[in-house]
């Protein structure tokens, strides 16, 4: 009993120092003045934000302000922009109902199957066993994918028309696709990553 308050006490003020960080660094970044030498005190707040934030408008706060942030660190050198949305693309993809992990020999068809599957499992009331398994981090996987669609949705509201211009690597990421050669594990999990990345951002510009 000891055992699961002190664990419980310890859930809660991590959560409340994620949350009281974040909210510094969406201050910091609103008065737009940022740290001279590095930026991660302000970044990783952001992103343990939008990856753990159980609270959605505090969650969509943060992607908001990063939005902002990846503006401000347009001119940095090194920028730590690349890094920031690698880690939000592989918040978008954290989810395998979305984006599964297959195996590159038996992709012709598997997806298709895979989405059938899971649809008659849901009309039929079922459940999934990772679920059933897992609910906490099942619900972690969840909170994760919403706050980086609330992040891309964010970067598709601020930089508009000029977003490929603004945050390029999400366009290089795309384009990517075309010279990806289907042979590897990481190359298939790459393709499928892309490839939910360009419907996503395609709804998310349509939508503003």
């Amino acid at each position: 009993m000891f055992f699961f308050f002190f664990f419980q006490v310890s859930i809660d003020q991590s959560s409340l120092n994620n949350t009281t960080q974040s909210a510094l660094a969406r201050a910091v970044v609103g008065f737009r003045v940022l740290p001279v030498n590095t930026v991660n005190p302000v970044v990783k707040p952001l992103m343990d934000s939008i990856k753990m934030e159980e609270n959605e408008q505090l969650q969509k706060s943060s992607a908001q302000t990063l939005a902002r942030l990846l503006e401000l660190c347009q001119a940095r050198i090194p920028s730590p922009n690349v890094k920031i949305l690698k880690n939000i693309c592989i918040f978008l993809c954290a989810d395998t109902e979305l984006t599964p992990r297959v195996n590159p020999d038996d992709l012709d068809g598997i997806l298709m199957l895979m989405q059938q599957q899971r649809l008659a499992e849901k009309t039929a009331g079922g459940k999934r066993t990772q679920v059933d398994s897992d609910p906490a981090g099942a619900r972690a996987i969840e909170i994760q994918r919403r706050g980086a669609t609330h992040a891309l949705k964010s970067l598709a509201s601020y930089f508009g028309p000029d977003m490929t211009k603004k945050v390029p690597y999400l366009w290089d990421s795309i384009m990517s696709i075309q010279t990806i050669e289907s042979h590897s594990e990481n190359d298939a999990v790459g393709y499928l990553q892309f490839i939910y990345l360009f419907f996503f951002l395609k709804l998310s510009i349509i939508s503003f």
